[in-house]
């Protein structure tokens, strides 16, 4: 290389360290590249000093250390700002270097990408498979992607499943991939582990505000008088406006689900005589969107300031006072309700079959029924339970139907003509009774079950890395000649749990809408 070039390649390293030294660093401190917060006039140093190499020697040299570090800044920067159409690829950042990307340029770019996040001492993302995951880690490095943010409700939306499953225990990447289906395609698979970064990140906020003693100060207000940095911990530039009205958005809807919960708990109670019964416990303690309720529901309590609920149907039996009270209020032009109870309803003994109707009233007049989360009837099917810690007698409704759970322990509840069909792959399966109603029998399991019955799979298992998700899984024979996606005959729903495959609960062939409400983890409110 001539003296020109050896110059130009000198200066390199001469920026790169002056960005440190700026930052009081002698050395790359580990973290994402947007925790640096590269300025506007530091990219534009380094971009001119590589656009000056790659024209004297070409994307080869993309994998030397300082050009390395140098082009992963750059291009993680460029992917988080870029607002351009089409798909995110390497040939328009490469446009941005000086130079056109061609498929053999591929070996040269990767290696850049590789050899530039180990000198920032960060690591290549993978895939479920282990395969190293590029682009997706340049995203990742340089925050979520504006060009997103600005792209329509779903990333809201997004944001919102994926932190609903990761409060639930679900890992957070897991959940963003379990919610990917809300992302348009074009976004979908180089998103999906940034999505996953920044909700661990807001679900660690949304914890902190759920223990810290605000006096009623705004959620966002409290995070700046006492977490002054937490706007920096998030992959995401924060200083763009439409990012940081997003973001604030989620942090205060998080605050609304850490409030309470909103929803039915199924389990069992063991009796004086040793048989298990039935019990439902019901939340009223929480916040519901206005636009978010039954839409009859929603239409009726319009203009109304207070509403109240009353059990309704088979809960009559059981229950006849007034349940909870609801307020109206709106924050940032957003219309909510605060459901507040007026009695504690734990521990009800009631029928496995039992439903859980609820009916609003305002100004003494009844304006419709609707069902909580968990509030369907139960069927004699294999259901599993989680244990009590501090309480024996005492068990949690986990799933209908298997379940996987990283805890030590599961229940498995199961009619008796099951027992000669199962199979303990592992573990210990100890019997500790059965209950009143339906006459299931109780398992003890430390380990793995399963068993087939009627064509379905059944499995449960204990001390796994993650929970298992209920999915839904559309069956049918698809019309090959048509583009897109047609059905020769009518479709097949079922929910699916690992290997396991069910058809959907359904009562008397009533139609419900689902209803996307803020209810906490658990599912939305359902109009009846």
């Amino acid at each position: 290389m001539n003296a020109t070039g050896t110059s130009v390649h000198a200066r390199l390293p001469a920026a790169l360290e002056k960005i440190l030294r700026d930052r009081g660093l002698s050395e790359p401190h580990g973290g994402p590249l947007y925790t640096y917060r590269f300025t506007p006039d530091e990219i534009a140093v380094l971009k001119q000093r590589l656009i000056e190499l790659l024209a004297r020697v070409g994307a080869t040299c993309l994998d030397t250390r300082w050009c390395a570090q140098a082009f992963v800044v750059i291009a993680s920067n460029w992917f988080c700002h870029w607002r351009g159409e089409g798909v995110w690829g390497y040939a328009p950042l490469c446009a941005e270097l000086g130079f056109q990307y061609r498929q053999d340029h591929w070996q040269d770019v990767t290696a850049g990408i590789r050899e530039g996040l180990k000198a920032w001492g960060r690591p290549v993302r993978r895939n479920e498979n282990g395969g190293a995951e590029y682009l997706a880690s340049l995203i990742c490095e340089g925050g979520l992607p504006l060009r997103a943010v600005q792209g329509g409700r779903w990333l809201y939306q997004w944001l919102q499943g994926t932190l609903n499953l990761v409060a639930r225990g679900v890992s957070a990447d897991q959940a963003a991939t379990q919610e990917a289906w809300r992302v348009p395609d074009a976004f979908r698979k180089d998103l999906t582990l940034v999505a996953g970064e920044l909700a661990a990140r807001l679900h660690e906020i949304q914890r902190e505000l759920a223990t810290a003693d605000r006096t009623g100060l705004d959620a966002i207000a409290w995070l700046d008088l006492n977490r002054a940095g937490w706007r920096a911990t998030l992959p995401v530039d924060m200083e763009d406006e439409d990012a940081r009205s997003l973001i604030e958005g989620v942090v205060r809807r998080a605050e609304h689900r850490a409030a309470g919960d909103i929803g039915v708990e199924r389990g069992l109670l063991r009796g004086s005589d040793g048989l298990w019964d039935f019990t439902i416990k019901i939340s009223l303690n929480g916040f519901i969107e206005h636009s978010r309720l039954p839409q009859d529901i929603a239409s009726r309590l319009t203009g109304k300031l207070r509403a109240r609920i009353r059990p309704a149907g088979d809960l009559l039996g059981l229950l006849s006072a007034e349940l909870g009270i609801m307020e109206a209020y709106e924050e940032d032009e957003i219309r909510w309700w605060r459901l507040r109870p007026l009695r504690r309803l734990v521990d009800l003994r009631c029928p496995p079959a039992l439903r859980v109707d609820l009916a609003v009233e305002a100004d003494g007049a009844p304006l419709g029924n609707f069902l909580l989360p968990e509030a369907e009837e139960l069927t004699p099917e294999p259901l599993a339970f989680l244990p009590n810690p501090g309480d024996p007698d005492r068990l949690a409704l986990a799933a209908r139907g298997s379940h996987t759970t990283w805890l030590p322990q599961l229940i498995v509840a199961a009619p008796p003509e099951c027992r000669p069909l199962f199979n303990c792959t592992s573990g210990s399966l100890e019997p500790i009774g059965h209950t009143r109603a339906f006459s299931l029998e109780l398992y003890r399991l430390e380990g793995e079950l399963r068993f087939e019955r009627d064509g379905q799979t059944y499995r449960w298992r204990t001390g796994a890395e993650r929970e298992s998700l209920a999915v839904l899984a559309v069956d049918g024979t698809t019309e090959p000649d048509v583009r897109g996606l047609a059905w020769k005959h009518s479709p097949r729903v079922y929910v699916q749990e690992g290997s396991s495959k069910r058809e959907p609960a359904r009562s008397n062939g009533d139609r419900r809408e689902a209803v996307a409400g803020e209810a906490g983890p658990q599912k939305p409110p359902v109009a009846t």
